[in-house]
């Protein structure tokens, strides 16, 4: 997520959509091994639970507004 309104900035001035489609495939392989190899709800740790649902919230926010910018519309399920 770091650098995704840099990247947003960039893809705007240059005309280049790929960018931040780029960015935001990235963003969702990164978050995607994550996701498979870490235990968000399973954690005994509540403090971490917090912070790995948050991280997941701020992971969900970003990808949605990446494709909303590129016209994509998020599905809820798959």
């Amino acid at each position: 997520m770091e650098g995704f309104a840099a990247t947003v900035a960039k893809a705007a001035q240059v005309y280049e959509p790929y960018l931040l489609v780029r960015q935001i495939t990235l963003l969702a392989r990164t978050f995607n091994k994550y996701y498979n190899t870490e235990s968000i709800l399973g954690t005994a740790d509540p403090a971490l639970k917090t912070a790995r649902l948050a991280l997941l919230q701020a992971v969900c926010l970003t990808i949605r507004t990446g494709l909303e910018l590129v016209g994509i519309a998020a599905v809820e399920r798959m």
